[in-house]
């Protein structure tokens, strides 16, 4: 390389060359743009299913797809036109002696300082001339990777169209085969550009220093600041420094950026909440409304009611049927049960004793009583059947009602309480109770009491019935029904063992049927928008299983912040409070349901005091989506997310 006092000075760029420095960027940048505007609603509205008497993703707006299609194609033809035209030019410099890689050196200066690189001059004078070509050399990469990246858009996109409708790849195929290699050039155009801020360091410095530390460039800017101040001397014009209007400047972008991006990252992770707990949170319920279906069918076994037990005392029988073993007393909500009994229900040993899995005793204990019981499965279903708690079903099976939350909980409930605190009893007891009443039915068979036998599984269905016809937890709804179910199967096997083989078909198709009935019923492929729009309206349908109403109620006010942009922004709106009051009325019957309906009103998550909130997230998220209770920025600041 000759001495840079010596070498020749070349015009940069090329005469004939000026329009193109740089242009392989620019015409990348627009040719990936409109690539993507042609592209990506047909990506949308192909790969996204919809039932075949839609109209589409658009719906009505249909032209959307011909206008983003018109707009693409003229922002591509415009850099298809500039691409051409630099290719144009660079045959013309041939026959100038101009070669290629001079052509691309000029297409590819996006720093507009390519030149300098070449020779040597400016701040590139300390890099030696190997480093200054390898800093050309990856520029001239990153526009080709670039350029590729923008170019395979609307390439993979054709090609994606002929693979598909030849049912070689799918819709997910369509997606990573028009936008993966893109991505994939995009991140080496990234790791070029690396590659060439890495070579400049020396130069430029690394990312946020200094880049006045150059000798070369700190030395050539005081000699031409002092012969500009100089310049203006002479003319009489007065010289401003530049220093704080500079740091003033670089204060308010900074500013502006911050008061723009947090806000907005703020709003686009709270809009796309909402969609995922819907995602993740609506369920279908189609296993209880088929077991509610069963049970309904189930309420012409029932016994008469007695006007005389008071919903509050069947509450409290039941609550002791959980209670029965201790179980149920560790908890300060739960009360203290009005009758206890340490024994439980069901001794070890069942299966060993009787010969039957616990869980198949309402089917097969009575074909088994038929054949003969041995004298110590007997032995073992009369120490069962001898349990005083189940003169608790007589209660409960017999109400007209019942208070389910009075009979379990103590009021005032904990004012910091939220509905994860709520607590779910321990169940299995009464599960164990259904499995001691059936035994009972079966000793009472054998001792020739068969309207005793009878009226012991009719209790039983009556209690089940009850019990889940009108609990206001989902896991109460299930093990009432599972209760009535139990009754259901050993009666049809005491028909069967007594010869009423007629009663016990008539049952038994009773209980087909219903079952039936209720897999016709399972709601499937429901979407979460649409199961969301049903949800306020199955709350109030008096028709609806309560422990559903309930959870439902519970759902909505967990994820109703976060359900929609408009809410996100703007808080609950006066339809969302008017749903709540409406609720209320029509789900609360007794004082602890409203005391619970109130802890339950903040769904998922607590609703954090703004003076209370911890953490750089949750302030960030209270500056910018505002702390009303019942936004979603407290649904979001929330511990329990």
């Amino acid at each position: 390389m000759q001495d840079s006092n010596t070498q020749l000075r070349l015009i940069w760029p090329p005469p004939g060359l000026e329009a193109c420095q740089g242009i392989l960027w620019r015409k990348a940048g627009q040719l990936g743009f409109g690539s993507t505007v042609m592209v990506l609603p047909f990506l949308l509205a192909t790969t996204w299913s919809q039932p075949f008497s839609s109209l589409g993703v658009f719906g009505e707006a249909w032209w959307l797809l011909g206008l983003s299609t018109v707009v693409g194609l003229l922002i591509i033809l415009r850099a298809l036109a500039g691409i051409f035209g630099f290719f144009r030019k660079t045959t013309q410099a041939a026959e100038h002696g101009i070669d290629l890689e001079t052509a691309l050196q000029v297409g590819s200066d996006h720093a507009g300082d390519t030149g300098a690189l070449l020779q040597g001059t400016r701040e590139f004078y300390s890099l030696d001339e190997r480093k200054r070509m390898r800093v050309v050399q990856a520029r001239i990469w990153s526009s080709i990777f670039l350029l590729s990246a923008a170019t395979w858009i609307s390439v993979g996109w054709l090609v994606s169209v002929l693979l598909a409708t030849r049912d070689v790849i799918g819709p997910v195929g369509a997606w990573l085969l028009t936008l993966g290699p893109a991505a994939g050039m995009l991140l080496a155009v990234m790791v070029s550009l690396g590659y060439e801020g890495t070579l400049l360091t020396s130069v430029r410095g690394p990312f946020l220093w200094n880049r006045w530390n150059n000798p070369g460039r700190e030395n050539a800017a005081q000699l031409w600041g002092k012969g500009l101040q100089g310049l203006r001397m002479q003319r009489g014009e007065a010289t401003v420094s530049g220093k704080t209007a500079g740091v003033v400047g670089m204060a308010s972008v900074a500013a502006f950026a911050f008061m723009t991006v947090v806000p907005m990252a703020s709003l686009a992770v709270a809009t796309s909440v909402g969609p995922v707990l819907a995602t993740a949170a609506v369920p279908k319920f189609s296993a209880t409304k088929q077991r509610a279906v069963s049970a309904q069918a189930l309420e012409r076994f029932r016994v008469p009611t007695d006007p005389g037990i008071s919903p509050q005392q069947a509450g409290e029988a039941l609550h002791v049927l959980a209670s029965v073993g201790q179980g149920n007393t560790e908890n300060e909500w739960f009360k203290p049960a009005v009758r206890t009994f340490e024994e439980k229900w069901i001794p070890k040993g069942s299966k060993e004793n009787v010969g039957v899995m616990l869980q198949k005793w309402p089917i097969e204990l009575f074909p088994k009583a038929v054949v003969g019981l041995s004298p110590e499965a007997e032995a073992f279903l009369r120490l069962v059947a001898q349990h005083p708690g189940l003169a608790e079903f007589e209660v409960i099976g017999r109400a007209e009602g019942i208070d389910i939350m009075g009979g379990r909980f103590t009021l005032p409930l904990p004012e910091t309480a939220n509905a994860l605190d709520v607590p779910i009893p321990r169940l299995t007891p009464v599960r164990e109770a259904g499995y001691a009443m059936v035994a009972r039915s079966v000793v009472q068979y054998l001792d020739g009491d068969f309207t005793g036998a009878e009226l012991t599984l009719r209790t039983l269905i009556s209690a089940g019935v009850l019990y889940g016809r009108e609990a206001s937890f989902l896991i109460d709804t299930l093990i009432g029904y599972v209760l009535a179910g139990y009754g259901a199967d050993a009666l049809v096997g005491f028909y069967e063992a007594t010869g009423r083989q007629e009663e016990a078909d008539a049952l038994r198709w009773v209980r087909e049927t219903a079952n039936a009935m209720g897999k016709a019923m399972r709601i499937s492929g429901n979407s979460p928008s649409a199961a969301l729009q049903q949800m306020p309206a199955r709350v109030l349908d008096t028709n609806e299983v309560r422990g559903i109403r309930w959870e439902f109620f519970w759902l909505l006010s967990g994820i109703s912040p976060c359900i929609n942009p408009h809410q996100t922004v703007f808080g609950p709106g006066s339809s969302d409070e008017e749903f709540r009051e409406s609720a209320r009325k029509a789900l609360v019957r007794y004082p602890t349901e409203g005391a619970v309906l109130d802890v339950l009103e903040g769904g998922f998550f607590d609703i954090p005091k703004p003076g209370g909130w911890d953490g750089l997230a949750a302030r960030i998220m209270g500056a910018t989506l505002g702390p009303r209770a019942g936004m979603c920025a407290s649904v979001l600041a929330s511990p329990y997310l």
